[in-house]
């Protein structure tokens, strides 16, 4: 994903990469497709459901030593910015069993969205959204569209202060 920044700018462009079940891609010109899966509660939930905010969809599992570091930020990011209605996030685990994957989002208090993808690696999320490694991480527009790929803290914080100059400026021309 290192040259991902250097064309971001190119309207149109489809990232392909290699995973387990070979290329998979998505064009940066259009929303992401839907997701749908089963949150903790056994209800559907979407990724349409979160139109109109930014969207951080974190993909991980209870298994992987990766992913479970990763969450200590995602918790750090969830406490900043949980309070703000235009950003949210969804994590999307590729546990198999739902028992683990509830006790581990238990036990680790991730409070934000999370579903799951019992199918794992040959789960349709994953080649619909180009999975190949875990964690990864994206972040979406309100459009539906990638923004940032595996986005840091940091890279997050600088994101949604520029999008916070970019609305008091809108409100300044109003004026």
């Amino acid at each position: 994903y290192s040259d991902y920044k250097r064309y971001r700018a190119s309207a149109g462009l489809t990232f392909i990469w290699m995973s387990p079940m070979g290329p998979l891609g998505f064009s940066l010109a259009k929303p992401v497709k839907e997701y749908e899966g089963d949150d903790t509660e056994g209800n559907i939930i979407t990724r349409t459901k979160f139109n109109k905010q930014y969207l951080l969809i974190n993909f991980w599992a209870s298994w992987d030593e990766a992913s479970l570091e990763a969450n200590q930020m995602l918790k750090r990011i969830h406490k900043k910015y949980k309070k703000r209605k235009d950003f949210t996030m969804l994590g999307i685990s590729l546990d198999v069993d739902q028992q683990t994957w509830k006790q581990k989002i238990a036990s680790d208090t991730l409070d934000w969205n999370q579903a799951i993808e019992e199918k794992s690696w040959q789960g349709e999320v994953v080649s619909q959204y180009a999975i190949n490694q875990l964690p990864t991480n994206l972040l979406l527009n309100t459009a539906g569209r990638v923004e940032k790929i595996n986005i840091t803290e940091e890279e997050l914080d600088t994101f949604l202060k520029d999008v916070d100059k970019k609305e008091a400026d809108k409100k300044k021309k109003r004026k």
